[in-house]
C-alpha cells in the first residue's frame, strides 16, 4: 500500500508553508504602498490567490520562462512602454518596464518586473494613479530590494 503523500497535496502544503512564511512581510509591504489594514489585507489575498492559480503551472523552469515571455509581449501590446531595461534587485535579476496606461483606464502609470526564480515565474505590478507620488518603478524598486528569494522545498 502506498502512503506517500499525492502530489497535489505536496504542493499545496509547500504553498501554504510558502504563504505562511511570507505573510507578514506581504502584508507590511502592502501596509507601506496602500496606508490602510484593510486594502492590504485585501492584496495579500489578491496576491495569494494569484500566487496560488499560478503555483502549480510554473513550477517548471522552461515553462516559467515562456510565460515570462507572455507576460512580456501581453505588456508590450497593453501598455505605452516608457522604458525596459534588465535590474537586479536584492541579488535576483529581472527584466523591468514602466509605462502608461491606455486612456479610458483607472490608472496612469506603472511598473512591473519580471523574472524566473527557482522554476518559478515571478510577477510584480505597480500601478498609479496619475497623481500619486512616489513614482511606480520607485515603489517597485523598493518592494524588490526588501524581497527574500529562498527556494522552495
Amino acid at each position: 500500500m502506498d502512503r506517500s503523500i499525492p502530489q497535489e497535496e505536496e504542493e499545496r502544503e509547500r504553498f501554504a508553508a510558502l504563504v505562511t512564511a511570507h505573510s507578514r512581510a506581504m502584508f507590511r509591504a502592502a501596509r507601506a504602498i496602500l496606508d490602510d489594514d484593510a486594502d492590504a489585507e485585501d492584496a495579500v489575498v489578491e496576491a495569494v490567490l494569484l500566487g496560488w492559480q499560478s503555483f502549480r503551472r510554473l513550477r517548471r523552469p522552461e515553462a516559467a520562462q515562456a510565460s515570462v515571455e507572455e507576460w512580456l509581449s501581453l505588456a508590450e501590446d497593453s501598455y505605452t512602454l516608457s522604458t525596459t531595461a534588465q535590474e537586479t534587485h536584492n541579488g535576483q535579476d529581472f527584466t523591468a518596464l514602466t509605462y502608461t496606461f491606455p486612456s479610458g483606464s483607472a490608472y496612469a502609470q506603472g511598473a512591473s518586473a519580471f523574472t524566473v526564480y527557482d522554476g518559478c515565474a515571478v510577477s510584480v505590478e505597480v500601478a498609479c494613479q496619475d497623481a500619486f507620488t512616489p513614482s511606480p518603478s520607485a515603489i517597485l524598486s523598493h518592494f524588490l530590494d526588501h524581497c527574500h528569494y529562498a527556494p522552495l522545498s
